[in-house]
């Protein structure tokens, strides 16, 4: 809602202009002043109405609570189908750090909640295993086995000339979730491509796998690599074994289905479009760019927005390139971007561009900067 609300007045008020008496609060100085008098209604609003709303969330926790393995299946659900709109730990706090998780007495001292009987475990001499049902063993399934093969998926359906491309963009999304459990930007990259596929198919499916990890009895401390280096040092309370069958089996299932419902429903996940990729040699490489020395990518960035008397302000955030131009007639078709422009994709609204260019962002702004003579 605040996003939403921000968003709009921007758009109305951003090229707002005063007498030269008030011009410092003219442009997006006077969005901020806007932005901060709408929050005091609507802080009221939610002082009152969120209270409804938390109401039944706490609602749904105890039934998943108290629910055996239909409640488990409902929290892996509900964890996945809420991440887009960031409430997702609005279920799982309660349950994962007071009594509605659950209570335990640990050598004297009462645990309340999933993680602290977790770390109580952990702390104690006389515990013989983990919390089996601490609706987190689920995601060692999906997060170690079952997003790798959904991105194996998306790489075999991709076309051969864009597999090498494809791959350098899923592999450090997959490291990055197997080694700290960061699972936004893979699920990112078919959510927006198929809304379906992530809220009917693969939300269902994570659920399940906290079933199965609960049936199975796993009892084990962390849910990513980073998270599971305390278990080497107490390997005794880990009863882990049927992972070694389960992940790869997790892994072939998520792939098949994956791969089935991208090629029957025609989902553009990366690499399925009629991208013109070139791969070359580093010597082929090394060559044009001796013969092109001032074809410089910001360069040819600042071109293909109508070169710099069309641009009118540049910025980023943490993976795309923020521009906004006065005449959007002038700037090159948004496939040009992927196509000859090295960014990984193009949106843009009216006369407000986003190119997304990934981690390299930063540099790519301050050349492009540079290149325009901005501070």
């Amino acid at each position: 809602i605040s996003g939403v609300t921000a968003g709009l007045i921007h758009n109305k008020f951003c090229e707002i202009k005063f007498k030269p008496m008030f011009a410092f609060f003219q442009g997006t100085k006077f969005v901020v002043i806007l932005v901060t008098l709408a929050a005091v209604p609507m802080a009221i609003a939610t002082y009152y109405v969120w209270p409804i709303i938390a109401s039944g969330l706490q609602t749904i926790t105890y039934f998943i609570g108290s629910s055996g393995l239909f409640g488990t299946w409902l929290f892996g659900f509900i964890d996945k189908a809420l991440l887009p709109f960031g409430i997702h730990h609005l279920i799982a706090f309660p349950i994962e750090y007071s009594s509605v998780g659950g209570v335990m007495t640990i050598d004297g001292v009462v645990y309340e909640g999933v993680r602290n009987i977790i770390v109580g475990q952990a702390g104690s001499p006389g515990a013989t295993g983990y919390l089996i049902r601490n609706f987190t063993s689920g995601r060692i399934l999906f997060q170690l086995a079952g997003l790798p093969g959904a991105a194996f998926a998306m790489y075999k359906c991709a076309k051969p000339e864009n597999r090498k491309k494809v791959a350098s963009l899923l592999i450090p999304t997959i490291v990055t979730l197997m080694l700290v459990g960061i699972s936004e930007p893979i699920e990112y990259t078919f959510l927006f491509a198929s809304p379906l596929l992530y809220w009917l198919v693969y939300a269902p499916l994570c659920g399940l796998c906290y079933v199965i990890a609960e049936v199975a009895k796993i009892s084990i401390n962390g849910h990513a690599l980073f998270f599971m280096i305390p278990n080497l040092f107490q390997p005794q309370k880990v009863h882990a074994l049927s992972l070694i069958f389960l992940l790869p089996a997790t892994f072939a299932a998520y792939f098949f289905i994956f791969k089935f419902a991208i090629l029957k429903l025609n989902i553009k996940t990366p690499g399925r479009e009629d991208d013109n990729i070139k791969l070359m040699s580093k010597k082929e490489y090394n060559e044009l760019k001796e013969n092109n020395a001032d074809d410089k990518l910001e360069i040819r960035i600042v071109e293909a927005f109508g070169g710099p008397d069309n641009i009118d302000s540049v910025a980023c955030c943490a993976t795309r390139l923020r521009v906004t131009v006065k005449d959007e007639s002038l700037v090159v078709p948004d496939d040009d971007w992927k196509n000859y422009l090295e960014a990984m994709g193009c949106v843009h609204s009216g006369n407000s561009y986003q190119i997304i260019y990934g981690v390299n962002v930063n540099s790519i702004t301050t050349s492009v900067k540079d290149v325009l003579g901005i501070d």
